[in-house]
């Protein structure tokens, strides 16, 4: 069995440079997702700039701060096949974000959060907040992003290592140091990346918009980012997936079907 070498040094160099640029769903995606960026960006600091006044008006502004760095960072890890560590990342994006929700309902946790971290971290465990937000205690996309991250399951070893068949020899079991050289679970990556970029312009135009029609027009300008960029860029290379990878990928157009059912509703 021969090795491929690789050294501390190159690994370490590796994410300074966009070492996949050269897979066109990547390159496709990177363009039209910096695009999206800009636009969180700039609403983001029109938005936020003005004085605030509470604990709670800092809280959600640095929390949305924090979730726009954590996307940015996933994405960045996920275009250079560290789709386990994307995961990682991102994960927080979905914390804030019923921290948020949170402090929208009721600014008083915001004030236990910030003056009492202790108490608030042993009162409001993340079941406890979705309860509060009356959601389930149970959240399947934070459990994925556990499963698929943060977590050392076996679910997340599909990502780095499969088996190659050889003729007339026993198959051979891959195990990857490094980025992945992998297909699917980028694809998977950037369309997650994607929900959550969406997931934090809903949530940022209910919490900053006083014009609900301004609010939707971002979210639907955002929306049809994301629909070129599947249409134009991740459709293709998710043709050539098959079995569990593309169930995989379809659950993630289910998610983004249903924020867009929701804010459709909100608006009619």
């Amino acid at each position: 069995m021969s090795t491929p070498k690789i050294t501390g040094k190159k690994l370490l160099m590796e994410l300074d440079f966009p070492a996949y640029m050269h897979v066109d769903f990547i390159k496709c995606s990177y363009g039209i997702f910096s695009e999206s960026i800009n636009n969180l960006l700039s609403y983001y600091v029109e938005k936020a700039s003005g004085s605030t006044k509470g604990e709670a008006s800092f809280a959600i502004r640095f929390l949305f701060a924090r979730c726009i760095n954590d996307l940015i960072s996933g994405y960045h890890l996920a275009t250079h096949g560290y789709t386990i560590q994307c995961y990682s990342v991102q994960r927080g994006i979905l914390e804030s974000l019923d921290l948020i929700a949170l402090f929208i309902k009721d600014n008083s946790y915001s004030a236990t959060w910030i003056n009492n971290p202790k108490q608030f971290r042993t009162d409001y465990k993340l079941w406890k907040i979705r309860q509060i937000l009356g959601k389930s205690t149970y959240d399947d996309l934070y459990g994925h992003f556990c499963e698929m991250g943060s977590h050392p399951s076996f679910q997340s070893s599909r990502t780095m290592s499969y088996m190659r068949k050889q003729p007339n020899k026993n198959p051979q079991i891959i195990v990857r140091v490094g980025p992945t050289d992998l297909v699917y679970p980028i694809i998977f990556s950037l369309g997650f990346s994607y929900l959550l970029l969406l997931s934090i312009v809903l949530l940022m135009t209910r919490y900053f918009e006083t014009n609900h029609q301004g609010g939707v027009d971002f979210f639907m300008k955002e929306l049809n980012y994301y629909k070129i960029c599947f249409k134009d860029c991740l459709q293709p290379a998710l043709a050539k997936s098959s079995g569990k990878q593309r169930t995989d990928i379809e659950d993630i157009l289910n998610e983004i079907s249903k924020l867009e059912k929701t804010i459709n509703k909100t608006n009619s």
